[in-house]
């Protein structure tokens, strides 16, 4: 399958390329006030992943992931469609196909699970990486419960009661209150979710591997971003991966929550070109 792509104004095939992965439940229009500030010199590509925004999650779909219950609790499914790794490998091909050279790969939250896996298998194509809002450890017990209540929610209802119970989750109360144009487009992205990818993609958010000893493999240099209000994935989580890689610089985005690339893109860009600028 072919993955639909945004790209960046600036920059030619030949230039290096930073590609972005986007979180869950969103699409590669969260990544666009980067794509308009990468300095000259460098081009941006940001995929849908399959299943979002405008590419199709593939034609061996097949059925939407009905879970289970045993004594009154949800079970996702045990082989999920989209599991981190087959998503890295779609990203991975996208790089062979459209970068002259290995890849700048920024991932904010879900986004940071697959560069973690593109790394373990594709490490040949990682130039740098920046992650942004995201965790190395696996999703607890509770985590994966609340991902088989919201995959149920998902299944009856589709995106809307998600994007009901996310948005607070995902962003400050700062953004929610001066900026409520950021709510609305992250809630738009939601709601533009297919329900068969709400499912598909929170059982392989829930059994993704953890990713606390592929850290100290990652010989490239890392920028680790966190949203100063991040409730999901705290600045302690980020301090804990800066501690295990090897290249890495820690930079927390004043004022945002989850979604620090949207709710304080001036900060977040300004760190992300210096990041660049260095390479």
């Amino acid at each position: 399958m072919t993955l639909h792509v945004t790209r960046s104004a600036g920059g030619t095939e030949s230039d290096p390329a930073v590609v972005f992965i986007h979180g869950f439940p969103f699409n590669s229009a969260m990544w666009q006030p980067q794509l308009e500030a990468l300095p000259p010199g460098w081009r941006g590509l940001a995929p849908d992943l399959r299943g979002f925004g405008r590419s199709e999650l593939g034609a061996d779909r097949g059925e939407l992931p009905s879970g289970s219950r045993t004594g009154g609790r949800v079970a996702l499914p045990d082989e999920p469609v989209l599991t981190m790794d087959r998503m890295a490998d779609d990203v991975a091909e996208l790089i062979k196909t459209e970068a002259a050279s290995p890849a700048v790969i920024c991932g904010l939250s879900m986004g940071g699970y697959l560069a973690f896996s593109l790394w373990r298998r594709h490490p040949q194509l990682v130039r740098a990486l920046v992650l942004a809002d995201t965790r190395a450890d696996p999703d607890s017990d509770e985590a994966r419960e609340n991902r088989a209540r919201t995959a149920a929610s998902a299944r009856e209802s589709g995106a809307r009661p998600v994007a009901t119970a996310m948005l607070p989750l995902l962003l400050s109360e700062r953004t929610l209150d001066e900026r409520p144009e950021v709510g609305d487009a992250v809630r738009d992205m939601i709601l533009d979710t297919p329900r068969e990818t709400l499912v598909a993609a929170l059982a392989g958010l829930a059994a993704r591997r953890d990713s606390t000893d592929t850290l100290s493999t990652i010989t490239v240099p890392a920028l680790v971003l966190v949203g100063e209000n991040d409730g999901l994935t705290p600045l302690a989580l980020a301090e804990a991966m800066v501690e295990r890689l090897p290249q890495a610089r820690l930079q927390v985005i004043p004022g945002a929550g989850h979604v620090a690339n949207l709710e304080n893109p001036e900060a977040f860009n300004a760190a992300l070109v210096e990041f660049l600028d260095s390479l």
